[in-house]
């Protein structure tokens, strides 16, 4: 219940593509803000994956549009 309201979309990202609302792991919600050093990169150059070893399984915009598996030339 916790996870709903501190992280609806990827409760929401899970329960789309498995029908379930756990997997064993765990997947967080980053919240990209306007003045953040992301905005306007690419996922490859901001070396978020790099950084932080991390699997981006789907970003979702602000019109509230999801692309799952993004590539690594999707802009942020």
């Amino acid at each position: 219940m916790a996870q709903i309201l501190l992280k609806p979309s990827a409760v929401e990202f899970i329960e789309l593509t498995t029908g379930s609302e756990t997997l064993g792991f765990v997947i967080d919600e980053i919240l990209i803000i306007n003045s953040s050093p992301l905005i306007g990169k690419s996922i490859k150059n901001s070396n978020i994956r790099d950084d932080y070893n991390i699997l981006i399984a789907a970003i979702k915009d602000s019109h509230g549009s999801i692309n799952f598996n993004p590539k690594s030339d999707v802009t942020l």
